[in-house]
């Protein structure tokens, strides 16, 4: 008679289960850092995309103008006609350039941002504006009381590329009737983009490939309340389309703690991004360079984030004296004459 033997059961013990589960989870580990890496690497390259669209749009309307787009065009409110007000931006007038004639076509650019006919366009948000590392700035909000009117279901779009402005804050100038004050601030701007600017390539002295254009400017560091009401896509206002160099790239990690106390305007001034190391900026020439954070800039030495030697005008136009300004600075600047090598930056 043949032997019977009791069967057992195919199947893991408990220790080889964990052992699994661990080799499993050391694994993720090593891999989810290459993951991240590789997304974050094709956003950059997204984000990259985007600013070649808008540099070359911009191109394409200083072909058709012969100058660059104005950064802020003070514009009448039907509310009150005698009053200039705050008026649209530079990316606004790019718009026929970059797919965005149906936002154009609604715009009513005889009349000031905030007037009910030109409300709906708040809702136009545009993709090529927005940088896919910087999340934040996709989300939308209702329409602000500044709006004299708020058409149903528009919402608030906002963006994360602005243009260069220069070397330091400018005020949104629209009394463009005084002549001399307006003289004296388009004087300090010496970037392409600013209050009422109408730069041509000629003036570009120091050359196209050497002066920045635009950069990158993170929405997502902002506040949750202030998200609402900064970075409008369609707004001239002075923190909403521009970026300076009075403070490093990624001041809100470089200056944290300073920013907390009291320069909370440097978030609105700087450029800023999520790339680790930097920033993406368009030069004039319509080409995208990746900037890092570690370039040489001017000394922040007061307790207001001035570089030393600053000083304001009676029409709040600025002079930044016995400064000794960086190649950031210089590569803000259209004509400052420096000599800028390629391997410092």
């Amino acid at each position: 008679m043949r032997p019977t033997y009791t069967q057992r059961k195919k199947g893991f013990t408990l220790i080889e289960l964990l052992v699994v589960i661990s080799i499993i989870a050391v694994l993720i580990s090593l891999l989810l850092p290459a993951v991240q890496s590789a997304r974050e690497a094709a956003r950059r390259v997204q984000c990259v995309n985007n600013l070649k669209q808008i540099a070359l749009a911009a191109s394409n309307y200083c072909d058709a103008f012969n100058s660059f787009p104005s950064g802020h065009i003070g514009q009448r409110s039907e509310k009150n006609p005698r009053t200039m007000t705050l008026g649209t931006n530079w990316s606004s007038l790019i718009l026929p350039y970059i797919e965005g004639n149906n936002a154009y076509n609604v715009y009513n650019f005889s009349l000031a941002l905030g007037d009910g006919s030109n409300a709906t366009v708040a809702g136009f948000g545009n993709n090529a504006f927005m940088c896919p590392s910087d999340p934040a700035v996709s989300v939308t909000h209702d329409l602000d009381d500044y709006y004299l009117t708020k058409p149903p279901n528009v919402k608030q779009a906002y963006r994360s590329y602005v243009g260069n402005r220069g070397l330091w804050y400018s005020p949104t100038f629209t009394n463009i009737s005084d002549i001399y004050c307006f003289n004296k601030l388009q004087g300090a701007n010496a970037g392409i983009l600013y209050e009422h600017s109408a730069v041509k390539p000629a003036s570009i002295t120091d050359g196209m490939s050497n002066t920045f254009l635009l950069s990158e400017q993170l929405h997502g560091i902002l506040s949750d309340e202030d998200q609402k009401y900064i970075h409008w896509h369609q707004s001239g206002w002075w923190c909403d389309s521009f970026f300076d160099t009075s403070y490093p790239i990624n001041s809100h990690l470089k200056m944290r703690q300073r920013i907390e106390s009291s320069l909370w305007w440097a978030l609105v001034q700087s450029a800023s991004s999520n790339h680790p190391g930097g920033a993406n900026f368009a030069f004039a020439d319509g080409s995208v360079r990746f900037i890092k954070d570690s370039i040489s800039t001017w000394q922040i030495d007061d307790d207001y984030g001035n570089p030393q030697g600053l000083s304001f005008g009676t029409c709040g136009e600025f002079t930044y004296g016995n400064s000794t300004p960086g190649v950031f600075q210089a590569l803000c600047t259209r004509q400052g004459r420096e000599v800028i090598s390629a391997d410092s930056y």
